[in-house]
């Protein structure tokens, strides 16, 4: 049994309807720079951030995106950190999975 269900949506998507309890998706890497993109401008407190990788893991720097997603979890009182990685596995990916799960445990288990 669930004992709380989140509804993943798009900052459009929070626009129309706004569920108790919802997660952001589609922030991503940037393709233009060495962080991240299409980061949220307002969700609710207390939501999941979900980062994908639909723009795959090359040259981004990992102390960038863990500060942009320290900052977004802050700003927003952001419950979760849910990384949606689907593409096949290589050395980058893994290697920025760590980064950001050792920066986060850090950076909030002294909160």
């Amino acid at each position: 049994m669930f004992s709380k269900v989140f509804l993943a949506q798009t900052s459009r998507e929070m626009e129309e309807f706004q569920p108790e309890r919802t997660a952001y998706m589609a922030c991503h890497f940037s393709p233009y720079s060495t962080g991240l993109s299409n980061t949220p401008q307002k969700i609710p407190e207390n939501s999941i951030l979900l980062l994908d990788d639909s723009t795959p893991v090359q040259g981004h720097d990992p102390n960038v995106v863990a500060e942009q997603l320290e900052e977004l979890v802050k700003r927003f009182s952001v419950s979760a950190v849910l990384l949606d990685f689907q593409r096949e596995e290589n050395e980058d990916i893994w290697e920025m999975t760590s980064y950001i799960l050792k920066a986060l445990q850090m950076r909030f288990l002294k909160m």
